[in-house]
């Protein structure tokens, strides 16, 4: 679909906000091609009232996005929880025009555990590859760590270069 169109009709959920500037808007194509280029990014999601921000690497697998964590901690707050998940591309600051040039994108979704071992495997498999490729992978380290998938139910990237 393109933006104009009337996408929002569609979503299971109301968008907190629209971009104002559509020349800015890049296509899903971009945006894939970011977060393929940028492995780090802000998740964010409410907990108990209390918004909580962290910031995380991540993956695409088969157009799926994932994370790694510990057994334990405060994001796995997050699973079953609607979150955003926050991707920059810093480009520079223009000091002509006083700017800060970036590509973003933003992901809405639904953050779920993953505990299909295949799954969890493929993913850990390119988190070492991307991440910390001398660190020998095996089998174990599936059992040991807690994959995190963000379901997507919609992404809006936009560029910002003057």
């Amino acid at each position: 679909m393109h933006y104009q169109d009337d996408f929002e009709s569609l979503l299971a959920f109301s968008l907190p906000t629209k971009n104002r500037k559509n020349k800015q808007l890049i296509s899903l194509n971009q945006c894939y091609k970011i977060m393929d280029k940028i492995h780090y990014g802000v998740l964010s999601f409410t907990h108990e009232g209390l918004p909580y921000s962290v910031a995380l690497n991540h993956i695409i697998v088969d157009n799926r996005i994932f994370f790694h964590c510990a057994k334990s901690g405060y994001k796995l707050n997050s699973i079953e929880q609607r979150a955003t998940y926050l991707i920059v591309e810093d480009l520079g600051i223009n000091l002509k025009a006083g700017t800060h040039n970036h590509n973003s994108v933003a992901v809405f979704g639904t953050v779920h555990e993953v505990t299909e071992f295949e799954t969890k495997k493929a993913a850990l498999l390119k988190i070492v590859s991307h991440l910390a490729p001398e660190h020998p992978y095996n089998d174990k380290m599936v059992d040991t760590t807690n994959i995190i998938e963000l379901e997507i139910d919609y992404i809006n990237g936009k560029t910002h270069i003057r």
